[in-house]
């Protein structure tokens, strides 16, 4: 899931907020 943080680094706040 470290490409999404790439290519969506905007979104890695609402797609890795589980995650992290």
């Amino acid at each position: 899931m470290k490409a999404l943080v790439f290519h969506r680094p905007k979104k890695v706040s609402v797609d890795n907020v589980p995650d992290p």
